[in-house]
């Protein structure tokens, strides 16, 4: 088999940014979130059980130096997810998290999952942000127990909308271009209006982008001025385009003749897209570009395509001890999702190598090493407690490096210990303990400063969290 070498101005190449471990299953989506606390995390969506050798399911974070979970555990597969207003929000195939129903969304404010309302009734496909709302689409039909008018509604922080005459069909893909939403699904029209499998929503009504496709796309990005399109679709009218089109407001076009090849029996496909040094990433489940041989991702700098590597395959049975994969939803292997983190490029999906070394789902592309922050000291981390000064409680907000146990000590001027909060084994990753304001014996404490420490696991990692002072 052979390769085309990368190009010569580029001294990028794929490298193990995960030691090793990487995820225990297909990852579905990427993105970056900033916890005020602990700082900027990776964040990884889809159907596995762990990320390097950690329990997480379904949603895990990279933080620079280790895998974690976040709070309390989704209950099923997570396909997207969005940053918006400084929540991280999911959508996937899941009813709970926790003990907590959701449907199929939920939000993560760097603590706890919360609803979204009462969710939906099927499932979240796609995430992005238009004029400040979150727009969520997929198959479902309602939000917040409204009518949609189909799979696609927007979220106001208080209640879910539908967005003018609905369209009638399920939403696949979600992207915002010169200032209107574009969406991507299995409809036909809005209304009256013909829009074959993709349309314009210009904040008052949909429209239409000349003759449509004749499949739905699964991405949908910006790139120097035009909008792209990717997923399975092969033509757009009598226009030949294999699975990637470009639409520059008045026509499409092709990307030379497109994407083709696969590794499986399902049909090759575009997944997603990122914007990184200069060029559009491509990202599927496909073995050609443009007639170039490549390996589920490639280049566009907007004339010619350009080989990643030898790219990402798709895995091989696993022997002995390596990680075990969890078994997927019936999709194809390759590259599902591609993000943009510290400078370099993550890709992530269901493959088995990269440049011929064994990955487990997830890799990075850029030149040099990826910058990470130094590895912590033996210590809980703590964030300042929340609110300060309180009325009724306190949240004290810390990062476990490994599952423990913790321990929350309040004392008062004099030194002497006044309560003790004790939690249950937690989950590496963000964690907190509440204190009540109330004493060992149940009784209110008097209003005035109180000093706190927190102790983690058998060997007593201890961390100070400072004042707090009640009033009442």
């Amino acid at each position: 088999m052979i390769y085309h070498p990368a190009r010569a101005d580029s001294d990028a190449r794929w490298g193990d940014l995960f030691e090793g471990t990487g995820v225990g299953g297909e990852v579905y989506d990427l993105d970056v979130y900033y916890h005020r606390l602990f700082g900027q995390m990776l964040i990884v969506a889809g159907e596995f059980y762990g990320a390097g050798g950690t329990p997480a399911s379904y949603v895990a974070a990279w933080n620079g130096d280790y895998w974690h979970g976040l709070g309390e555990i989704i209950r099923g597969p997570a396909f997207c997810l969005a940053v918006h207003e400084e929540k991280l929000f999911a959508g996937g195939l899941f009813q709970v998290v926790g003990a907590d129903t959701v449907n199929y969304i939920a939000s993560w404010d760097g603590l706890e999952w919360k609803s979204l309302g009462t969710g939906m009734n099927n499932y979240v496909y796609s995430l992005t942000v238009f004029q400040g709302d979150l727009i969520a689409a997929g198959r479902f039909r309602t939000a917040g127990g409204t009518e949609t008018r189909g799979g696609i509604a927007s979220w106001d922080g208080e209640e879910w909308e539908s967005l003018g005459d609905g369209l009638n069909g399920s939403v696949f893909a979600l992207s915002v271009h010169n200032g209107e939403l574009i969406a991507s699904g299995s409809f036909s029209r809005s209304g009256d209006i013909p829009l074959n499998h993709i349309g314009a929503w210009d904040g008052e009504g949909w429209n239409p982008l000349g003759e449509g496709l004749d499949d739905h796309a699964y991405a949908l990005a910006s790139f120097e001025g035009e909008l792209y399109a990717g997923g399975k679709f092969r033509h757009i009218g009598d226009l030949p385009v294999n699975g990637i089109a470009r639409w520059n407001g008045t026509v499409w076009d092709s990307l030379r003749s497109g994407i083709s090849g696969s590794f499986d029996d399902f049909d090759p496909r575009v997944h997603d897209f990122e914007v990184f040094d200069g060029k559009l990433i491509v990202a599927g489940s496909y073995t050609h570009a443009g007639g170039l041989r490549c390996g589920c991702i490639t280049q566009w700098d907007g004339v010619a395509w350009y080989p990643m590597g030898s790219g990402l395959l798709p895995p091989e049975p696993l022997m002995g001890d390596e990680m075990e994969l969890h078994v997927p939803l019936s999709i194809p292997e390759g590259v599902f999702a591609v993000k943009e983190y510290r400078g370099h490029l993550i890709a992530a999906g269901g493959f088995g190598s990269v440049d011929g070394k064994r990955a487990y789902n997830i890799a990075h592309w850029g030149e040099g090493r990826l910058d990470t922050p130094p590895v912590p000291p033996p210590a809980i981390i703590i964030g300042p407690p929340m609110p300060n000064p309180f009325h009724d409680a306190v949240t004290f907000l810390y990062l476990l490096e490994e599952p423990a146990a913790t321990s929350l000590t309040v004392y008062d001027v004099l030194g002497r210990r006044i309560a003790r909060v004790l939690s249950d084994p937690q989950n590496p990753g963000p964690n907190s303990l509440t204190w009540d304001g109330m004493n060992s014996s149940g009784e209110k404490v008097s209003p005035g400063p109180y000093f706190v420490r927190l102790q983690s696991g058998s060997n007593g990692r201890a961390g100070n969290a400072g004042k707090v002072v009640l009033v009442r």
